[in-house]
């Protein structure tokens, strides 16, 4: 996944959570209904990363027993920091996180001397933060800002309590304790120390007691993790309750509110440990200190990891371990020097009781690169607090991208040293720091990831003049209150770009491409202001749900900016300066509630239901998962969520955890194209939406390869009719699969190699009934065919001949075989090539409506379907007509109108508006509109608030507007209002 995408991805996480789907994206990207299977335990498949750090105290001595969390959107993964102050964050998915510190167990309290920066997590590869610095203070002193579920001790009731002692009933002071929500988003825990999006710490005391207090926790299914490190020397194996040896055998505690465990103890038995020499350059190099050894678990020992820092001599020693086998990466995050991050050959067995010693390995040097970072304006001023991100080559063995990070100084200059030896490209980030608002760009000079320019980093080089010049980008600001002026902090603030054109492939967009479709997130502060910046200029959707920070304002509805009145979202453009005034006043949205109960009637519990809607709407998932649906039905089935703006909706049921359920709609089955539409008014309460869930169906196969053809695994993806991503897995190294808990309906089964590969990846309907298990499902892989060919433009100011188009939208959508939709970005000579598909036809068109493309060329579908055979190319280019333009002055009583918006509707054959805002001197300039002809409306929205709506030549409705003939390539001039 590009950094980018990353990026956006864990802003938006808490939004996406639990398979919401939220304006500008596609169903199928959103993320899998929650199911009972754990992940696959292979390297590959895990896919998971992991943080690193340590806390100090002023003194420098290391900290032990404090709460960390990794905070992305709404989601926290916690931990507890260990002897000599050091934590480890595991089980993360990649994206960006940011990094919060409590007191926890710790009778006193800490603040940071300055806010840490964020993180970014990659997939296999521990991520190493900064050292922080935490200061004592008073009772009466102030306390980090800490989501409450990190927080730990706070006073009140217990929820979890229990003894921890060691084999021979010794009480144990000084272990770790954390209690995870297991489940939540689908995703097992992922260790004692962390894994899941929520959790609350604390460490035991001298007789080896703790409490973790209910308002640590919320209802759902937990589990609870022991570790050895919290101020304790001793060398104890990791434990789960009950006296579980892995997370997968982990016994869930199911708490209530008002709810209290006691006896929930353990009995630690001998770690297992690690040990060796580091060495600088070779196997027989001096011993190097200050390298962080990584230990993570593979297969049965998934949950397990551990961490160690070389000392004198390269020595190290990693305890605490469980038996099993584990990956070992070594990183330097010491005084060792600029070396590059390396990888023990081959997994190492370790045995409880016993230490596994001679693992000795060496690390090469490490390249390095600097440069500065500026804007792209004269004078050319020097930009801080800028992210730059170097993105590497992949690590043989394990799903591992070489990452490197800084962050550029007050003279904008950065340097970056630990790279490992390969291709790198590097990417300018404004949105960690910076104090004006600027695009993202990707080096050297690039908006669109597809196009960076890639360079060679060898061992012990140190490149200069990586350099940035970031174009400046809008803002948006505004105020959100209530339909009484209260203003309303914790209000979410999304802000959706005009994306079209993508159709049916943006489906199978690599993961993560859907978080292009915002072009920025915000919530609104305790006035109910925001402010959103590095907004690409372009044009935008706006809206506005409740509950994102705050669950007391999870009751209003969810609602587009929209000045004109009603329920159709005004679009907005923003250029480089600041749209100010793009408020709302929320009313009180609507409720459903139901109860859900089994096939044979009886309530179930910990069903968690959301609600999508089909009118219109904008959705308000966020109302949904932390408004009153709490986490999920209660015990006695019932469930109910508010914040829904009027209108119809369709509502999903799933598992809020590990729950044998299958996903299904109301009134329908497992296919959202079955559920019937729930009808929602404002401040009323929709009642008896009550639904009967199945555990479903199986099903089982095998995937084969064509031709002889190996594969390490095939990814699966199974798709109701609908297109929303209802789960996905993958193969054994044998080719068969199982997909439990599916109900009955029709279905799309998608697979394809998890890595890249010759095969192809190839789609088959499947039918699950109610009478059994859908059995030998097979899916055979062919080897894949390739499209490719050049995409060019005629010249937007009508001249003769073509040009080269780069960033511009290819997809392939099968119209015969059994392929998959296929997806491209043309490059910068504006060749491109779709890979890895089937054989059969495919209807290929080219798209400028596209993140990163041109916008002023028309959409082209060429007229004949493209046939594909195994390992051939086919050749497919076309040339897409220079769109026409609208140009006018809008203007009131003889002065500029400046900030009204003007929208060019297609005369005939539907589709919505293209827009454009009036400037400085009230002109405008509509772009990219294809030939034909077209209504022309001047009204209020993008700023500005007090103008009548006007349609061209001074109609006061669409009905009796002149329309206005635009014509490739050229400019319609003198569209003007008055």
């Amino acid at each position: 996944m590009r950094p980018r995408l990353l990026a956006i991805a864990a802003t938006c996480a808490g939004l996406l959570a639990a398979g919401a789907v939220l304006p500008g994206t596609a169903d199928a990207t959103a993320p899998a209904p929650a199911t009972a299977a754990r992940p696959a335990t292979s390297p590959a498949a895990r896919a998971v990363g992991v943080i690193a750090g340590e806390v100090r105290s002023v003194t420098g001595a290391g900290l032990a027993g404090v709460c960390v969390a990794a905070v992305a959107g709404s989601a926290a993964v916690p931990a507890l920091t260990e002897t000599g102050g050091r934590y480890l964050i595991t089980g993360l998915v990649p994206g960006r996180y940011r990094l919060v510190y409590g007191a926890c167990a710790q009778a006193r309290h800490y603040v940071t001397s300055g806010a840490p920066r964020p993180v970014s997590v990659v997939a296999g590869r521990p991520t190493l933060a900064r050292p922080v610095t935490l200061r004592a203070v008073g009772a009466v002193g102030a306390v980090p800002a800490v989501p409450l579920a990190i927080a730990g001790l706070a006073k009140g009731s217990p929820a979890i309590s229990g003894t921890v002692r060691n084999a021979r009933g010794k009480p144990l002071a000084g272990i770790c304790v954390t209690a995870s929500e297991y489940g939540a988003g689908g995703v097992p825990p992922s260790g004692p120390g962390g894994g899941a999006p929520g959790g609350a710490g604390t460490t035991t005391n001298r007789h080896g007691d703790y409490t973790i207090p209910a308002k640590a926790t919320s209802p759902g299914p937990w589990v609870v993790g022991f570790t050895s490190g919290c101020g304790n020397k001793g060398d104890y194996a990791p434990q789960w309750w009950k006296y579980a040896a892995t997370g997968g055998k982990a016994k869930v505690l199911h708490i209530r509110r008002g709810s209290y465990f006691a006896g929930i103890d353990a009995k630690l038995g001998p770690g297992a440990a690690i040990s060796g020499v580091i060495r600088a350059k070779s196997k027989s190099g001096p011993g190097l200190k200050g390298v962080c050894v990584f230990a993570m678990g593979l297969g049965a020992a998934q949950d397990d990891s551990g961490l160690a820092i070389s000392g004198a001599g390269g020595k190290y020693l990693v305890t605490g371990l469980g038996s099993g086998r584990y990956f070992l990466d070594f990183e330097p995050c010491g005084p060792s020097g600029n070396y590059a991050q390396g990888n023990y050959p081959t997994p190492v067995a370790v045995t409880d009781g016993k230490t596994t010693k001679g693992i000795d390995w060496y690390l090469t040097l490490a390249g390095e690169i600097s440069g500065s970072v500026a804007t792209a304006v004269t004078p050319h001023a020097p930009i801080s607090g800028v992210c730059v991100l170097a993105i590497g080559p992949l690590s043989s063995g394990i799903v591992q991208i070489s990452i490197g990070e800084a962050t550029s100084g007050r003279a904008g200059g950065y340097s970056m040293g630990g790279l490992t030896p390969g291709k790198y490209e590097v990417e300018f980030d404004p949105n960690c720091g910076a104090s004006g608002s600027y695009e993202s760009q990707y080096y050297d000079g690039q908006s669109n990831p597809e196009l960076a320019n890639e360079f060679n980093v060898a061992a012990g080089q140190h490149l200069t003049s990586i350099d940035a010049s970031l174009e400046p980008a809008g803002t948006l600001t505004g105020t959100v209150t209530s339909a009484t002026g209260q203003d309303l902090s914790g209000i979410c603030v999304l802000v959706s770009p005009d994306v079209q054109g993508l159709g049916p492939a943006l489906a199978d967009l690599p993961p993560g491409f859907a978080g292009l479709a915002y072009g920025g997130a915000g919530v609104t502060s305790a006035r109910g202001t925001y402010r959103i910046k590095d907004v690409i200029p372009g044009n935008y959707e706006v809206s506005f749900a409740g509950g994102c920070g705050s669950p007391k304002t999870s009751g209003y509805a969810a609602q587009w900016f929209a000045p004109q009145g009603g329920s159709v979202p005004a679009w907005l453009t923003v250029g480089t300066s600041v749209v100010p005034n793009i408020n709302a006043a929320l009313r009180r949205g609507g409720t459903i509630k139901g109860v859900v109960t089994n096939a044979a009637g009886k309530p179930v519990q910990g069903i968690c239901p959301l609600a999508y809607p089909t009118s219109g709407e904008p959705v308000s998932v966020v109302a949904q998962l932390y408004g009153d649906v709490g986490s999920g039905s209660n015990r006695h089935g019932s469930y109910q969520f508010t914040g829904l703006a009027g209108g119809t909706y369709a509502v999903q049921y799933s598992p809020c955890g590990s729950a044998p359920y299958a996903t299904s709609w109301y009134g329908g089955n497992g296919d959202q194209s079955s559920a019937r539409a729930v009808s929602v008014k404002d401040s009323e309460v929709t009642a008896s939406v009550d639904q009967r869930l199945t555990a479903g169906e199986e099903i089982t196969g095998r995937v084969t390869a064509a031709g002889g053809a190996t594969f390490k695994s095939v990814c699966l993806t199974l798709l109701d009719s609908s297109g929303n991503l209802v789960t996905s897995t993958s193969t054994s190294a044998s080719g068969r699969y199982s997909i439990r808990l599916v109900a009955p309906g029709s279905y799309q089964l998608q697979a394809g190699p998890c890595d890249s590969s010759t095969l192809a990846t190839v789609s088959k309907g499947v039918t699950v009934g109610r009478s059994g298990p859908a059995t030998g499902t097979n899916l055979p892989l062919p080897l894949a065919g390739v499209i490719a060919g050049q995409v060019s433009g005629s010249p937007a100011d009508g001249d003769a001949g073509t040009i080269a188009l780069p960033g511009i939208c290819v997809t392939a959508t099968p119209v015969s075989g059994s392929g998959a939709p296929g997806f491209a970005f043309s490059a910068g000579s504006g060749r491109y090539k779709l890979t890895g598909l089937a054989p059969g036809k495919y209807q290929v068109t080219f798209s400028s409506q596209c993140p990163y493309g041109p916008p002023m060329y028309a959409s082209l579908t060429l007229a004949s379907p493209v046939t594909v055979t195994s390992s051939a190319t086919a050749t497919a280019s076309g040339t897409q007509l220079a769109d026409g333009e609208i140009s006018g002055t809008v203007t009131v009583q003889g002065a500029p109108a400046v900030g009204v918006c003007v929208l060019a509707y297609p005369a005939s054959g539907g589709g919505g508006p293209t827009l454009a805002e009036t400037g400085k001197a009230g002109g405008y300039q509509v772009a990219g509109l294809p030939a034909g002809g077209y209504a022309v409306e001047f009204t209020k929205g993008c700023g500005a608030a007090s103008y009548q709506t006007q349609w061209y030549d001074g109609a006061s409705s669409r009905a009796g507007a002149t329309t206005v003939t635009v014509t490739y390539g050229l400019l319609t001039h003198g569209i003007d209002a008055h």
